[in-house]
């Protein structure tokens, strides 16, 4: 994927989050917001500025990659999985 992102990836991923929430009826789904059940994945962080050049950096990644890229997985609000090199996060004050 080296010839840069087109428009149709970031609406795919729109769909695979807020839209498939809604669409599967699932109101606690789809938004990184209070309320809500977060499910995600953390990888390394960017150097790239915009949101469309974080998803097209990530997008040229070689799909084997991934299996030993996530630092951090969530789901429906738990931590399930953290790479043992990742800190933990300070509490709240």
């Amino acid at each position: 994927r080296n010839q840069g992102i087109d428009p149709g990836s970031v609406r795919a991923l729109y769909r695979s989050t807020a839209k498939g929430a809604e669409l599967l009826e699932l109101p606690h789904f789809g938004k990184l917001s209070p309320g809500y059940e977060g499910s995600f994945v953390a990888f390394p962080s960017s150097q790239q500025s915009t949101p469309h050049e974080i998803l097209e950096e990530l997008l040229e990644r070689d799909r084997h990659q991934f299996n030993t890229l996530a630092l951090k997985t969530v789901f429906k609000g738990e931590e399930v999985y953290r790479k043992k090199d990742f800190p933990q996060n300070e509490p709240a004050r």
